[in-house]
């Protein structure tokens, strides 16, 4: 908006200043200077950090998740509702090669509970809840950034990783991730593109459903970190995700998914900065509709999909 009347305008000015100086972190003033000048410290918390040569990474994670869907039936009023909730612990280390290359490894084990309940019509027909704890399948991958930002107005990363099928009733997965990243001394940003291939599987042991074939994951996102002071910053973003059709038993079932998006926002604090620190995150997931088909047409449709994820993080570099 253009203010014509220029003591308006300086009024504004001044009233805003003033009341962004009132907000005020613990025993520090947020310093409102917006620094664009390029960057290339590496910050434990910035999405783009990679850990020099020598150095290694370490980031404990733990994770609770919420999620709820509906199955309707096509033709019948029968639906059936599924409540998950599932807690997970996640180990992770990184290694830097050279100040360019990094190895990493992850390890995690989730405990999740289902409950499930069907109707039909307005009639209730019953519900039933399980558990489920095991490890999940570890990851192992490397980044090696090929344009590094001294060298150019941005760095490039290229990002790897394998995770093999060491649990039951899971898959073997790959992917591969572009990010693209600008760090001034007060903001990062980071796009990402990538795709993963998730291998064929035994699902869940079901009537309808028991061998789900392999498929195609494909991700774009934008992810920042603004910096308020030397131990505080907020990192934020949005994710979107869109699977290929997937297939069950030799094709006889077929889900055409929509697209997520996850934006999200996570709080962190040096508590020794650049050395230990922790972060606190908020998920929330915006799941487009899956419908379900089989040989005669269309066989149901997942809908009223949500997920709330918190998380924890815990990063130390020696």
């Amino acid at each position: 908006m253009h203010f014509k009347n220029k003591k308006l305008r300086s009024s504004i000015q001044v009233a805003a200043l003033a009341l962004l100086a009132t907000f005020p972190t613990v025993g520090h003033a947020v310093d409102l200077t917006v620094d664009l000048t390029p960057d290339t410290t590496r910050y434990l918390s910035d999405p783009s950090f990679l850990p020099l040569q020598g150095q290694i990474y370490s980031e404990t994670i733990y994770t609770h998740t919420d999620r709820s869907n509906d199955l309707l039936f096509t033709g019948e009023p029968f639906k059936e509702h599924f409540s998950t909730s599932t807690d997970e612990g996640e180990q992770m280390f990184r290694y830097g090669v050279t100040d360019r290359l990094t190895l990493n490894a992850s390890g995690s084990y989730s405990s999740i509970d289902q409950h499930t309940s069907a109707s039909f019509a307005s009639m209730s027909l019953g519900s039933n809840s399980s558990h489920n704890s095991d490890f999940n399948n570890p990851s192992f991958g490397a980044t090696y950034r090929v344009i590094e930002q001294t060298d150019s107005p941005v760095s490039f990363d290229v990002t790897g990783s394998y995770s093999p099928s060491a649990v039951d009733q899971s898959s073997q997965s790959g992917s591969v991730n572009l990010f693209l990243n600008r760090e001034t001394r007060f903001v990062t940003i980071q796009g990402e593109i990538g795709a993963t291939y998730i291998d064929q599987y035994g699902g869940r042991n079901t009537p309808f459903i028991t061998d789900h074939n392999g498929y195609w994951n494909y991700f774009a996102g934008v992810r920042s970190q603004i910096r308020l002071t030397d131990q505080f910053s907020i990192n934020s973003g949005v994710l979107y995700s869109k699977d290929t059709d997937i297939t069950y038993d030799d094709g006889a079932f077929r889900d055409s998914q929509d697209g997520t998006w996850t934006p999200f926002v996570t709080l962190s604090y040096g508590i020794v900065p650049g050395k230990v620190d922790v972060a606190f995150e908020y998920d929330h997931a915006f799941i487009g509709g899956d419908q379900r088909s089989d040989s005669f047409g269309l066989f149901g449709k997942f809908s009223n999909d949500s997920r709330n994820l918190y998380a924890a993080h815990l990063r130390l570099l020696f």
